[in-house]
């Protein structure tokens, strides 16, 4: 996978017309590389490439980097990159501009001397918005972990009981049951907490007619996931139910649009419009999905204002939400990879209003 990562990487140059490429966002580096340290370069040229990580991580680089030459990091470190860069005849060098500040920049141009320098946002980003089978495979495996765990977690949301205490249980099982890592802090809002997107769970105890969203993504072999639900607590008002239908409908709605070469902005306009005819509108503020995968936020942005299209071997999100301030919320969120009949969802619960 990572020689046919580093074939697309480097056709791409060619479309740029540069030699090469200097990367130093970790993300893009472990797609291209399989490193997983926090600390390491790499330039990629036409036709070879070049690893450079410091003296703690270069066993771990011996071990895990494959299609790229290994180099110890080494101080002056822009004269070292020189040297590379001279010796494989580059002359028209692309960097990430997103990731690189502009001291970086400045130390490139005083360093690099005769190197034409090129800003290239984006460009291995792009290239990773479409998942290979390996990616596909991690991703629906971290979107089981947080289905097993939303599930294992419900019978816990009882009336007394602490957000916080909800997060420490359910934490605790993700890890236990294949989790790497949590992808974020877990999102347990309940009752009036629940208006806020992305509240953080705190000492509020769960009360007999709260909205609770329980927000969950975990990291495995480095891929994230991304599922939210909503259940009510014993009692439903007649609003409550209004709202959750709401949301559903418009996911439902943003769903069935969901095609290759669909743009992103009219999925968004999907969900936004329906919840609008329903007159929540303005308690719908946030995008209607993003990308997942090495990061939980990345390309494609199902959003008012994205410029991305559709395209077969995308993974991403639909969540539109309703949230209301003194009320509630609700937010359903599904994962899911976008294949050339339509999407197939990875996240598995049940959508219907949970009553507990």
């Amino acid at each position: 996978m990572i020689e046919k990562r580093l074939v697309k990487a480097r056709k791409k140059l060619e479309e740029a017309d540069v030699d090469g490429i200097l990367i130093g966002k970790l993300e893009n580096i472990r797609y291209l590389t399989g490193f997983t340290g926090s600390n390491g370069l790499l330039i990629v040229g036409l036709n070879d490439s070049v690893f450079l990580t410091d003296f703690r991580y270069i066993e771990q680089a011996e071990k895990e980097v494959c299609g790229s030459k290994i180099e110890l990091w080494e101080e002056p470190l822009y004269e070292k990159l020189y040297n590379i860069l001279k010796e494989s005849g580059t002359k028209n060098l692309g960097f990430e501009s997103h990731f690189f500040t502009f001291r970086h920049f400045e130390n490139f141009k005083d360093n690099f001397r005769e190197i034409n320098l090129k800003p290239l946002s984006n460009f291995i980003e792009n290239i990773r918005t479409i998942k290979d089978e390996d990616e596909l495979f991690k991703i629906s495996k971290a979107a089981e972990i947080v289905d097993k765990g939303l599930n294992y977690i419900l019978p816990f949301l009882k009336e007394g009981v602490r957000e916080k205490d909800i997060v420490l249980e359910l934490e605790l099982f993700l890890k236990k049951n294949g989790a790497e890592k949590i992808s974020f802090d877990i999102i347990v809002a309940s009752g009036p907490n629940s208006s806020m997107p992305h509240a953080a769970a705190g000492e509020r105890k769960i009360a007999k007619g709260d909205f609770v969203i329980i927000d969950l993504g975990v990291v495995y072999q480095g891929y994230h996931s991304d599922m939210t639900r909503t259940a009510a607590i014993e009692d439903v008002s007649e609003k409550q139910k209004d709202v959750y239908e709401t949301v559903l409908k418009a996911q439902m709605l943003a769903l069935n649009q969901v095609k290759v070469g669909v743009n992103c902005s009219f999925v968004d306009k999907t969900a936004r419009d329906f919840i609008g005819e329903r007159g929540y509108s303005r308690f719908f503020g946030h995008g209607t999905g993003h990308g997942v995968g090495l990061e939980i936020h990345e390309s494609p942005f199902i959003s008012m204002s994205s410029k991305d299209v559709l395209r077969e071997g995308m993974v991403f999100t639909i969540e539109p939400g309703v949230y209301i301030p003194d009320f509630g919320g609700v937010r359903i969120e599904d994962l899911l990879v976008l294949e050339n009949d339509g999407p197939k969802i990875l996240t598995k619960t049940l959508k219907e209003l949970l009553v507990l």
